[in-house]
């Protein structure tokens, strides 16, 4: 039981460091538009 709680937390993890990652690319993307002529 501990084995699959350890997974489950790592699972849930990745997914908020993926959730991170899309924020971080969206909000970039965002500020190019704006600062492009």
């Amino acid at each position: 039981m501990g084995h699959q709680f350890c997974t489950i937390t790592s699972r849930a993890t990745v997914a908020r460091e993926n959730v991170q990652l899309l924020n971080k690319c969206q909000t970039h993307q965002g500020t190019t538009a704006l600062e492009d002529p």
